[in-house]
């Protein structure tokens, strides 16, 4: 046997083995499960690789939240896993797969809030300042503002006005930055669709 076909049948060996870890631990065998959990701690370092090859489209947050969905999706497809692959190559396309998604979902969300942010506070970019509204505006605003929750409108105002980041804004009111940019966008989507329905209608 030359050195390729050692390598390949030791390759193949491998596989197996995986193969027949995973099929244990799909069964419930305790000392199978744990060798995979083991293995598993790989998930955060293959999602930090490849968020980066994405331009760093996630947090840390983002991250963490994503690797327990990775570890989730690893486990109720273990039983068909039939041992093609090394154990970590096959979790690394769950990965690869989960993370694409999970950027993919937050470039919409961010397309979609920007554009709300625009419809809802439109600003005077020569002179930083809010445009000036006549009374009926001034007052479609005031009734929109009126439909968000107490955290929802606080986080508007402490935004627009003082121009925290959502990290500072987190601090004030004793939220993640995470949760205050979940709140904003929120926030900013009822707004827009209140404005566009009093629009509509006049």
């Amino acid at each position: 046997m030359g050195r390729f076909g050692f390598i390949k049948g030791r390759r193949e060996r491998a596989h197996a083995a995986d193969a027949s870890l995973a099929q244990r631990a799909a069964a419930g065998d305790a000392d199978a499960r744990q060798e995979l959990t083991r293995r598993l701690e790989c998930v955060p370092r293959f999602l930090r690789q490849l968020d980066r090859s994405l331009g760093s489209a996630l947090g840390d947050e983002d991250l963490q939240d994503l690797a327990q969905d990775v570890h989730a999706v690893v486990w109720s497809k273990l039983a068909s896993f039939e041992g093609r692959a090394r154990f970590e190559t096959w979790v690394h396309r769950i990965a690869s797969f989960e993370l694409r998604s999970a950027a993919r979902r937050k470039w919409v969300q961010k397309d979609r809030t920007e554009s709300g942010a625009r419809d809802a506070m439109e600003l005077d970019e020569r002179e930083g300042q809010p445009m000036n509204l006549d009374s009926e505006e001034f007052e479609g605003l005031r009734l929109a503002m009126a439909s968000l929750s107490p955290e929802e409108e606080s986080i508007l105002r402490i935004r627009f006005h003082e121009g925290l980041t959502f990290d500072q804004i987190g601090e004030r009111v004793g939220q993640t930055a995470s949760g205050v940019k979940y709140h904003y966008y929120a926030a900013l989507e009822r707004l827009r669709r209140i404005i566009r329905v009093r629009e509509g209608g006049e």
